[in-house]
């Protein structure tokens, strides 16, 4: 197995150019990334937007992990009927 790992800022910010997925999966048709949403996300954050839906301290915490602002404090829960 073959492993790559970059050793100078030089080659650490080349690689990340190199390696963003969407600038490199170019449609020659447009000139645009062919990446984009999915049916799966938008069906996601539709079923998990609508009223009703609930969900547990763990789940949102999962959600949030991936949020580079995430501070840490979640909102105080809202319920409404």
């Amino acid at each position: 197995m073959n492993m790559h790992v970059p050793q100078s800022y030089e080659t650490k910010a080349e690689m990340k150019e190199l390696m963003y997925v969407p600038r490199q999966i170019v449609t020659p048709q447009k000139s645009g990334p062919i990446m984009g949403l999915v049916q799966d996300s938008l069906l996601g954050v539709m079923l998990i937007s609508k009223r009703n839906v609930f969900l547990t301290r763990e789940e949102v915490m999962h959600v949030a992990m991936y949020i580079e602002e995430f501070n840490l404090e979640l909102p105080i829960p809202v319920r409404e009927y």
